[in-house]
């Protein structure tokens, strides 16, 4: 929330515009500004791809949807178009029959994701979210990039 303080020299989020990289072999003869703008383009790319990709996806399912078909055939390659049904079950019917079998909790699942909102619940006790943060494990960490368009200032 203090972004950019005064020490941005001592920064991981804004060092590199003070100062040149250390080790400049590891990015392998160019530039980091030079890398940055090249997979920020690369990214645009894949986007514009993604969309005419779905749109062409578009065109042949359609295709196999008024003729019939669940095959088409190109030059080199043949898809494959079949249905899949995605399938929901209401919960509440679902227990109803496999809960006085003792069956209810084999289908029951751990969920991270609402785990994770529980520790932040203000309505949650600070001892009890203190004793789920303790359980805490990270089991692999994997860096990701984040765009972010420079404003001309």
């Amino acid at each position: 929330q203090y972004c950019p303080c005064d020490f941005a020299e001592h920064c991981p989020y804004y060092r590199q515009q003070m100062e040149l990289p250390k080790n400049p072999d590891i990015l392998s003869g160019i530039a980091v500004d030079e890398a940055v703008e090249c997979y920020v383009r690369l990214q645009e790319q894949k986007k514009e791809l993604e969309t005419e990709i779905d749109e062409i996806k578009q065109i042949i399912i359609k295709f196999c949807q008024t003729e019939g078909l669940n095959r088409v055939y190109g030059k080199e390659h043949a898809i494959t178009c079949k249905p899949v049904d995605r399938i929901k079950f209401d919960e509440d019917e679902i227990r109803e029959i496999l809960e006085p079998l003792g069956l209810w909790q084999q289908v029951l699942s751990f969920d991270q994701s609402r785990l994770k909102k529980l520790i932040t619940n203000e309505a949650v006790t600070e001892d009890i979210r203190a004793k789920l943060e303790v359980l805490k494990q990270v089991i692999s960490t994997s860096p990701k990039l984040w765009i972010k368009k420079l404003s001309k200032e």
